[in-house]
């Protein structure tokens, strides 16, 4: 197993509007930016941004305040000098993390191929690859020991590490401690660990082992006799490697996990408390899935529980459910819709329950370039309730897709931030924005930013709280040149308050 204490050497043109508002302080975890730059952000508490990007030369972080002025070194502070390669033709690649600390300040975590090989053929390309961490302060100041390793993924990035703050300063930290068996096939562990406020690990050296997969094993002749093929196999049902977690309001984490059944995946979830002693007498089981594995997003009830939304790209379903802390499942809602290459996801609403967001698609079936997508957005009070009308968002011409970013104004509305762009490209587009109020009526028209702007990735979104946004996005010069991070704020009324925006890389 990894050894928590392990130490190595230390590590827009104008983006002319975007903005949204939100509440509490939200860790966007997988913002998929291409070009040359990938590009993540955290509120400040303050009505600022804490905004990492990470580009050919390393990671970078910059805070920003409230009228948009660059409060750290110019051109940002940098994190590390790993060399970091960037494929816009590839899958999605979590190059790192960045979590807001509760305290002002951000952790940012991230990998270092810097070692591996690029060989495949190399069984070493296997390996795993270190993840380190690091807290900086509101006022830029490095608070952890340099190069804290916080767990390992793999260089092809199957699943990275989840980080979550716990209240005071310090984060719990989730992992696939995987071991390699033969190149891509690995035996899983999921593995937590508790860092304090100094960066000081809390449940052991090597944390706490909460799952183990099932053994891979030569296949026998028996097994190849009754039809298993391949060299290696296992006994399922078993953990394959995924989890995500959430805070449990009390220092703790609740950790939700997949489980390979053979024809299909469960979902199940354990709590943790603060001390790292497991809570629940038993696993909870939350969702399944007979043909695929679900994919789940989850955010905390504030209340010692969690919400979590679960998809199922075959039967269409996106289902939202509440967990309490005594691992009860006390509400379920769900709505028929969701499409599998659609963004969806949950966000906490501050003034009492959830808003669940999915993307539908006409014809589900056929050539994406004659297929209609709508963005749908629900607003669920506290006992699963849904207090909103059903209706688009909004609607895209056949051949269009989207990136989304949604955020709560902390008034009992929401603000969505959206980057639309043709279903054959992966790179430009436009971004648009707009703000719904408590009962979900539009506070001001959808606004589209200018065509001349060539945005790269997902745009991020933070709420100030009282009623004014800022978003966060890559833009470039060239269509995959995403070589510059802007940020604009808007007001309540939608009307952008930063001139031409704020270019933060520089």
């Amino acid at each position: 197993m990894l050894n928590i204490k392990e130490r190595r050497w230390p590590l827009a043109l104008v983006i002319t509007a975007i903005v949204v508002i939100a509440s509490v302080v939200i860790a966007l975890g997988s913002h998929n930016a291409l070009g040359s730059l990938y590009v993540q952000s955290v509120s400040d508490g303050s009505g600022g941004a804490i905004i990492a990007w990470q580009n050919n030369n390393g990671t970078y972080v910059q805070h920003i305040d409230s009228e948009g002025k660059p409060l750290w070194k110019k051109g940002g502070i940098q994190i590390n000098k790993i060399k970091n390669t960037f494929d816009p033709y590839g899958p999605p690649k979590i190059q790192f993390t960045i979590t807001a600390d509760g305290t002002g300040g951000a952790i940012i975590t991230w990998q270092d191929t810097s070692h591996v090989t690029d060989d495949r053929d190399n069984p070493a390309y296997y390996d795993p690859v270190p993840v380190y961490s690091q807290r900086i302060s509101p006022d830029g100041e490095f608070l952890w020991p340099e190069s804290t390793i916080t767990g390992i993924t793999r260089h092809t990035i199957i699943m990275f590490p989840q980080v979550i703050p716990d209240g005071t300063g310090g984060a719990i930290f989730t992992w696939d401690d995987y071991q390699t068996v033969n190149k891509a096939t690995s035996d899983h562990f999921l593995c937590l660990q508790k860092l304090s406020p100094e960066g000081e690990p809390l449940w052991g050296d090597n944390g706490i082992l909460l799952v183990s997969s099932s053994p891979f094993h030569l296949v026998t002749p028996d097994e190849k006799a009754s039809g298993v093929k391949g060299t290696y196999t296992r006994s399922r049902p078993t953990y394959v490697g995924k989890q995500e977690i959430v805070s449990d309001s009390s220092g703790g984490v609740i950790v939700f996990w997949t489980v390979d059944t053979g024809g299909g995946g469960v979902v199940y979830a354990q709590r943790v408390d603060h001390k790292g002693n497991v809570v629940w007498p038993d696993s909870v089981m939350v969702d399944y899935s007979y043909n695929q594995y679900p994919v789940y997003k989850v955010i905390s009830d504030r209340a010692s529980g969690a919400l979590v939304v679960t998809t199922d790209g075959e039967s269409h379903i996106i289902r939202a459910q509440h967990i309490t802390g005594n691992g009860e499942i006390s509400w379920q809602y769900e709505t028929i819709g969701y499409h599998a290459e659609c963004p969806s996801g949950i966000i906490d609403d501050p003034t009492g329950g959830a808003f669940l967001y999915w993307g539908e698609a006409e014809p589900p079936i056929g050539n994406p370039l004659e297929r209609q997508v709508s963005i749908h957005i629900q607003k669920l009070d506290e006992v699963g309730n849904a207090l909103w009308q059903m209706d688009k968002l909004t609607s895209l011409t056949e051949g269009l897709r989207y990136d989304l970013d949604v955020v709560a104004d902390g008034a009992g509305g929401v603000i969505i931030v959206s980057r639309v762009y043709e279903y054959n490209t992966t790179y430009e587009g436009r971004i648009y924005f707009q703000k719904r109020d408590a009962q979900g009526d539009p506070s001001f028209p959808l606004t589209v930013f200018p065509n001349e702007i060539k945005y790269q990735g997902n745009p991020i979104v933070i709420s100030d709280g009282s009623g004014r946004a800022i978003i966060i996005a890559a833009v470039g010069t060239g269509a995959l040149q995403g070589d510059m991070v802007y940020a604009q704020m808007f007001d309540a009324d939608g009307n952008l308050v930063w001139g031409e925006g704020v270019r933060i890389d520089r």
